[in-house]
């Protein structure tokens, strides 16, 4: 099966979100700060510190690592494997929530949209049993 647009369109914004926050954790890692806008971190900051992790500590840097690689391995999954392996793309947004970036709104977009846009025929396909898509 290929990948269709809406795959595309959706490999792309995972892509995108794992990206930045791959790169705004080297940011991080390199430079002692994350980006800022207008001098403040975004608003993730606040849900972090209010689960008691500190922005600024290790503990975010790893959550950010991993976040990021995860949507960059989610990507690579839906792109490489035959049938396109849409799962990881249908529960990473719902986990990335917390993060609030620019990417979220497009990533909060894609669960539903992989569902929607599914075929009636394989919608079942992709919730409980993605080899058969």
């Amino acid at each position: 099966m290929q990948l269709t647009w809406k795959d595309n369109l959706a490999a792309f914004f995972a892509f995108m979100t794992g990206a930045w926050m791959l790169w705004d954790a080297n940011h991080r890692l390199t430079t002692g700060d994350y980006y800022r806008i207008d001098g403040q971190l975004g608003p993730w900051a606040k849900i972090a510190e209010s689960l008691g992790i500190d922005p600024m500590g290790g503990t975010m840097l790893a959550i950010f690592f991993i976040y990021g690689i995860a949507w960059i391995a989610a990507t690579i999954l839906l792109i490489l494997t035959k049938p396109p392996t849409r799962r990881p793309l249908i529960i990473l947004p719902i986990l990335t929530i917390w993060y609030l970036s620019a990417y979220t709104i497009p990533a909060l977009v894609l669960s539903p949209l992989l569902l929607w846009w599914a075929d009636r025929k394989s919608k079942a396909k992709i919730l409980f049993h993605d080899t058969r898509m």
